[in-house]
């Protein structure tokens, strides 16, 4: 039952968290649903105005027109994908910065930066995710946290309540090894987190998602939910886009635009 779709397929177009659990409000208060027209991806808040998200979350329209005012729209501080609460906050993006050597045939660089349109004010349900630094190293077998409200089984069940799943690193040569059996290419901007043996932990969050790991009691945002194959398959956890990878653009992105 853990398949989804014919090996070949990325999540990209799945987008899901299989053998994860219901959350509670404010465990993960970085966590962000971006609804953007008919269709929906998560994002990770980094600042009081920025998130981040996956660069393939951004309709090719919206990165080449920038009319974003009312295309997407951020809820924060939100537990269920479609009922409101009073902690919760809404906001618009007035610009998206998608990094320019996004590919999208290989998903290279897939990564976005989403600047809303009002500040928001910080509460114990809404903060954000610490950047790594580029030379921080989660290491390989590492626990961290992904979350989404992607489906959570075969035929696109999709979850009302934010998912939680702990998954573990997966070493760079491991990764790239596992994938070349389908001649797939795993990039330095590219990292795998999950379990080999598949099953019950396929690991994929809603896609521009966050995947959180602790170190000496903070929480860093170590990847963002990016592609993959099938669902819970042995030998393909998901691949993430790996922030030390990117963070340095992304903090000058946040500098320049302010100043």
């Amino acid at each position: 039952e853990g398949l989804v779709g014919a090996i070949g397929v990325p999540i990209a177009q799945l987008q899901r968290i299989i053998g994860g659990q219901n959350s509670i409000l404010g465990r993960w208060p970085w966590q962000a649903a971006m609804h953007k027209y008919n269709s929906f991806c998560g994002a990770t808040l980094i600042s009081d105005q920025w998130l981040v998200t996956a660069a393939h979350c951004i309709p090719w329209f919206d990165f080449r027109n920038e009319i974003l005012q009312n295309s997407i729209t951020i809820y924060l501080g939100r537990l269920n994908r479609t009922q409101s609460n009073n902690e919760q906050v809404s906001r618009k993006v007035k610009r998206v910065i998608t990094h320019p050597k996004y590919n999208p045939n290989t998903i290279d660089y897939d990564v976005a930066l989403l600047h809303l349109n009002r500040f928001v004010n910080f509460s114990s349900f809404i903060q954000p995710a610490c950047l790594p630094s580029s030379s921080h190293l989660f290491a390989t077998g590492q626990k961290c946290w992904v979350t989404g409200w992607g489906a959570t089984k075969y035929k696109y069940s999709y979850p009302s309540t934010l998912q939680e799943l702990e998954i573990s690193v997966i070493s760079d040569q491991n990764c790239s090894d596992l994938y070349s059996t389908i001649n797939d290419v795993i990039t330095p901007r590219m990292m795998c987190a999950g379990f080999i043996e598949g099953g019950k932990d396929s690991c994929y969050g809603d896609s521009g998602g966050p995947l959180a790991c602790q170190s000496r009691g903070t929480w860093f945002l170590a990847g963002i939910v990016s592609w993959g194959y099938g669902c819970a398959l042995p030998n393909f956890p998901g691949v993430y886009t790996r922030v030390t990878s990117v963070v340095d653009w992304i903090k000058q992105n946040m500098i320049d635009v302010q100043n």
